[in-house]
């Protein structure tokens, strides 16, 4: 009985790590993540699109870090519409609620650039 029961405690812990993992620190809990490094200056953009319904509730968390020139981290709608242009050299959460059920695009440009970035949406 007492194997039966360190079993199912030990299971449990498992269960419950795994979860905590999964949600706080994997990229697939995720709805949409980007993440770039560059130690050599570059001139690039990089998109990543999803799917939001009406009225839905959004975290983002940015993170950037530029050592030389220039970066533009923005969430627009498919028309180009600049929704939201995120701060950058910063590391902070925002809170955003989206007025219709559409695709959206996080894009980071950058120019001249030496850094590091990321941005995930939950």
């Amino acid at each position: 009985m007492k194997k039966a029961v360190i079993g199912f405690i030990i299971f449990a812990a498992l269960v419950i790590c795994g979860f905590c993992y999964y949600e706080f620190f994997s990229d697939f809990s995720y709805l949409a993540t980007m993440k770039g490094h560059t130690t050599l200056m570059k001139n690039n953009s990089s998109q990543v699109t999803f799917y939001v319904k009406k009225g839905e509730a959004l975290n983002f968390i940015c993170d950037s870090s530029i050592k030389h020139g220039t970066l533009k981290l923005t969430l627009s709608d498919l028309n180009g519409k600049t929704i939201k242009s995120f701060r950058t050299n910063t590391n902070y959460h925002e809170h955003i609620c989206l007025s219709k059920d559409n695709e959206y695009e996080i894009s980071a440009t950058y120019a001249n650039f030496i850094g590091k970035f990321s941005i995930k949406c939950k």
